[in-house]
């Protein structure tokens, strides 16, 4: 509607090495205004609003280049907001875990930072509407929660989910080919041999070792 937003944060990130720039006066005005001073360089430029009823989506924007003065106006959708806690076998609150949005017609992984549970196992991010697939998986090191999905859910109002992760079991092993040596990129799937349902594992391509 041509509105300015307020309290949207605008961050830059180096393109060729993904290091943060730190900038100051960032962070839009009533009027959806903000300036920054960066160095001349090309930046991966993140514009990230609150998660709030009637937000916009949030959106980032590859390999912008500022040579001199630059005027970079953004006009984005009003999305919805997903949010929920997390929780183990034991209804225990889980911090750190990550969760990814994913259109389900498209495939494409949505941007929403600031995606992972809190200490209290909250999150919340603003999502455009659509059919999604939701994935949470614990980032903590050493964790045994398998992570969890959900295919085709229709974001549709502002929504909560709340989410109970199992104990799983942790596989590992090296894939290599007739001739003994690793195979990069291996791609292993998991399906349920009663229900030949997929379970969801991310990351699980073998790396440079075939591990």
């Amino acid at each position: 509607n041509s509105i300015g937003v307020a309290n949207v944060k605008v961050d830059f990130y180096e393109s060729s090495s993904g290091n943060q720039i730190v900038v100051t006066g960032n962070l839009t005005d009533v009027n959806g205004n903000y300036g920054v001073l960066v160095p001349d360089g090309t930046y991966d430029v993140e514009y990230v609003t609150p998660h709030l009823p009637g937000g916009v989506v949030p959106i980032r924007l590859p390999a912008i280049t500022v040579v001199g003065t630059v005027t970079q106006n953004v006009s984005r959708p009003f999305g919805k907001v997903l949010d929920g806690a997390v929780f183990d076998t034991l209804g225990a609150i889980v911090s750190g875990v990550d969760i990814n949005v994913i259109d389900a017609l498209t495939g494409v992984l949505e941007f929403t930072p600031n995606d992972n549970t809190d200490v209290s196992g909250n999150y919340g991010v603003i999502i455009s509407p659509g059919l999604k697939n939701l994935v949470y998986s614990d980032q903590n090191p050493g964790s045994w929660l398998a992570p969890y999905s959900m295919q085709n859910v229709d974001i549709v109002t502002d929504t909560t989910i709340d989410v109970h992760l199992l104990a799983g079991v942790f596989v590992s092993g090296t894939v290599l080919d007739a001739f003994l040596q690793p195979v990069v990129g291996a791609d292993l799937d998991f399906d349920e041999s009663a229900t030949e349902r997929r379970l969801t594992t991310p990351k699980d391509n073998t790396d440079n070792n075939g591990n």
